[in-house]
């Protein structure tokens, strides 16, 4: 019962924006050139050609791990899982988490790098 509720709670979500993406396809084509090893000025130069009011937010840190984060204009903003740098610096992680963050829809889109075994037989873990 739990999951019907979830699913009809998620599918409703979607149905309110069924005529826009999740992810805008200006930050769609951005994400992608996000690498690990990068530092905050290396992503705002990325970002500010689509994105010009672009202003850091970081996320929370706890530690030596945390997320770096951007508001991309008064409707967008994401953050990518980061941690210290040996050097001290904040990077981006090797296969970082991404949230997406749509205030308009009060909305959070996570992305989660999810690598494939190889072989054909191969099945995802959903339950």
């Amino acid at each position: 019962m739990k999951h019907i509720v979830l699913s009809l709670f998620c599918f409703a979500s979607l149905a309110l924006a069924a005529d826009e993406p999740l992810i805008p396809a200006s930050l769609n084509v951005l994400l992608p050139k996000i690498t690990a090893g990068m530092k905050h000025e290396d992503i705002k130069a990325v970002v500010l050609k689509s994105y010009p009011k672009t202003e850091r937010q970081d996320g929370p840190w706890s530690g030596q791990t945390g997320y770096l984060g951007f508001r991309l204009d008064d409707r967008f903003s994401f953050m990518v899982a980061g941690h210290m740098s040996g050097n001290g610096q904040e990077v981006v992680s090797q296969d970082a988490r991404i949230y997406v963050l749509d205030r308009h829809h009060r909305r959070r889109l996570e992305i989660v790098p999810y690598r494939w075994q190889s072989g054909s037989e191969t099945v995802l873990p959903i339950e």
